[in-house]
């Protein structure tokens, strides 16, 4: 955080001075990114985490049911469904599809 002149108090992203940053005020705290290769790059990287995160449910079930509590029944079906939607949910989140739909996953 930074006090400027004004006595207002900012969120400095970056220097201002360099491209592709801006400053922003504490009421307006969104971050633009200009080059939309980083948002790509971000997208891809998170799929990643749920696409490996999906296919390790698979390939060790038995550590991710060991995991729940005992006292859950059918785990082994509960931990296939995760995988199932966590698969579902590397799937869609690439696409720029309403966040309603990928919050489900």
């Amino acid at each position: 955080m930074v006090a400027d002149n004004q006595g207002t108090t900012r969120g400095l992203l970056a220097d201002t001075a360099l491209e592709g940053y801006k400053s922003t005020t504490m009421e307006n705290d969104d971050l633009v990114i200009i080059n939309p290769a980083i948002a790509m790059t971000a997208r891809i990287l998170f799929t990643l985490i749920f696409f490996l995160s999906g296919i390790t449910h698979f390939t060790d079930l038995h550590g991710y049911v060991n995991l729940m509590p005992a006292a859950i029944p059918w785990r082994p079906f509960w931990v296939i469904i995760s995988a199932i939607v966590e698969l579902i949910g590397a799937k869609l989140y690439p696409f720029q599809l309403s966040s309603a739909v990928r919050g489900m996953a």
